[in-house]
């Protein structure tokens, strides 16, 4: 079990702050094995796939510089000129695709991380010590042991290929110089494709290793973990931060069902309660929005402009205040008083232009419906 310098285990996974401190220094998962693998899978698979292409037209301007090379009129410069700038049509997209493999598996495990943190000089790295640590330590095992295996795999498959292929190549001398250049070009990309296989296998093996690996040395003790909560979430101005967003989360989500109210009563400015009914699904009129000065004036204005009804009736409206938090329904005491003023709204919905109904005057005990301070 990994330990610090205080000798206390670090049996906890990393928090995110940790992983983000050390992505600032350079510390990720990469896999040296997995990009060079990518490079040569793709570049076998493009040489696969374009391989008589390319071959055909090798050879093609091999020949043409042979030709030229016995005239008097030969221009060296001139034919490789022309060698290069058809060769670069064939080779490009064949280049790309190489590049995009390795830029690819540069980037599968950690991802793109530019900082200028891994590259400050540190004093640590002057350390003799811990020279010695990483020089004979379990990492540097772990990479000669991927570089025996990486050798033996590589130089097995190879060897594999060319002994199954060993009739093949014997014939190569015996065959005229196109046919040969062509079979010549498909045996050794067999054994290059050998090879790549063999990268990709320890890549397959190497890649997960680096993700543990990577996961055990970002491990914390748990005084490490409580030190950096009490850090971070321990600070007043992390905390106030913390409830106003909650607050403005909320106070959002509130506005929001302002407009599906039934009815929204007011003090008339000071306070503003919203309430909301449907006799199918609720045993009693619920509190949907409320709110003092300006959250009140919001509420207002909303409702307002979606055409919800607005009642001033401010002891109902500090009643209602008092006695609800949002998301509640009506208390038993305020029913009579909730439902004179649903009955003016249903009514108003009904009416005819010119002829609507009175407005209501609740009566609400005077303790409840006190001016709120």
């Amino acid at each position: 079990m990994a330990e610090n310098e205080s000798g206390q285990e670090k049996t906890e996974s990393a928090t995110p702050r940790r992983l983000e401190q050390a992505r600032e220094e350079g510390q990720l998962a990469r896999s040296r094995e997995l990009p060079g693998a990518l490079i040569a899978v793709a570049g076998a698979l493009g040489a696969w796939v374009a391989g008589g292409e390319l071959i055909r037209h090798f050879a093609g301007w091999f020949a043409h510089a042979i030709r030229q090379a016995g005239t008097r009129h030969d221009d060296v410069m001139v034919a490789a000129g022309d060698l290069a700038v058809h060769g670069a049509g064939v080779l490009l997209p064949w280049l790309f695709l190489v590049a995009v493999a390795g830029i690819g598996g540069t980037l599968a495990l950690g991802g793109w991380n530019l900082t200028g943190k891994a590259l400050a000089p540190k004093g640590e790295r002057l350390d003799p010590f811990k020279g010695m640590k990483r020089i004979f330590g379990a990492n540097a095992w772990v990479e000669l042991s991927k570089t025996l295996l990486k050798f033996a795999l590589v130089s097995g498959l190879g060897f594999a290929v060319i002994w199954w292929l060993r009739e093949d190549i014997a014939r190569l001398p015996r065959m005229d110089a196109q046919a040969g250049f062509g079979h010549a070009g498909i045996i050794l990309l067999a054994v290059f494709s050998a090879g790549a296989l063999a990268l990709l296998l320890i890549s397959a093996v190497d890649a997960p290793w680096q993700l543990f690996n990577h996961a055990r040395q970002m491990r914390m003790t748990r005084e490490e973990v409580k030190r950096e909560a009490k850090d971070t979430d321990g600070k007043p101005e992390v905390k106030a931060r913390q409830r106003q967003l909650q607050a403005e989360a909320a106070r959002g989500r509130m506005m929001e069902a302002v407009p599906e109210a039934d009815v929204v009563i007011v003090n008339p400015i000071h306070v503003a309660v919203a309430l909301r009914y449907d006799a199918a699904r609720m045993d009693a009129p619920q509190v949907v929005a409320k709110g003092l000065g300006e959250v009140a004036a919001s509420i207002r204005g909303l409702a307002e402009a979606h055409r919800v009804p607005v009642l001033e009736a401010p002891p109902l409206a500090r009643a209602l205040y008092r006695a609800t938090a949002l998301g509640e329904t009506v208390p038993a005491g305020l029913f009579a008083a909730v439902a004179e003023v649903l009955t003016w709204v249903y009514r108003l919905r009904v009416a005819t232009a010119g002829a609507a109904p009175e407005r209501p005057n609740p009566h609400v005990d005077d303790a409840l419906g006190a001016p709120i301070e």
